[in-house]
């Protein structure tokens, strides 16, 4: 129920339905914390908020789906992007680098890898990230406007 109601805010937003989604996840994290819906709901509502402190609540469901061994290359780069933007560079960096070429056509593993390349500081593996992925996805604009950035030297986080 919870995986269809989240596809379901995903095709629509609707303040009815995301306030059912909220209750009925904020439920089933009560009865079942280790399911794979509810971590992966609650992760998204941490990380939907865009705040340092969203960030942070997303972290441990974050942590615990890898844990689990039932998260998704895309849940590791998210994983992977904030461990890296929260100062634990080699951890994120590591995640990611694993996590990648398990979905290799998901520019967004090219997106977080240059990101997080380019806190540590290593921003010639950044720009490789970056030209890697936009041969996977050519017409990609994130990965477009990291290049220009990148090109600038003002690739900030």
């Amino acid at each position: 129920l919870l995986a269809a109601y989240r596809q379901l805010l995903m095709d629509r937003s609707d303040p009815v339905s995301e306030a059912n989604y909220a209750k009925l996840l904020d439920k089933a994290a009560g009865r079942d914390p280790d399911n794979i819906e509810v971590l992966r709901g609650l992760a998204k509502r941490g990380l939907n908020k865009g705040t340092a402190e969203g960030f942070e609540d997303a972290l441990p469901y974050l942590q615990r789906m890898v844990a689990l061994g039932v998260a998704t290359p895309s849940d590791e780069f998210a994983l992977g992007e904030l461990l890296a933007s929260t100062g634990e560079i080699t951890q994120g960096l590591t995640l990611l680098q694993k996590a990648s070429p398990l979905d290799p056509y998901n520019p967004l593993g090219y997106e977080s890898l240059a990101i997080s390349f380019w806190v540590a500081g290593k921003k010639d593996d950044a720009m490789k990230e970056i030209r890697q992925g936009l041969e996977v996805s050519p017409e990609n604009q994130v990965l477009r406007f990291m290049l220009k950035k990148a090109e600038e030297g003002d690739m900030a986080p």
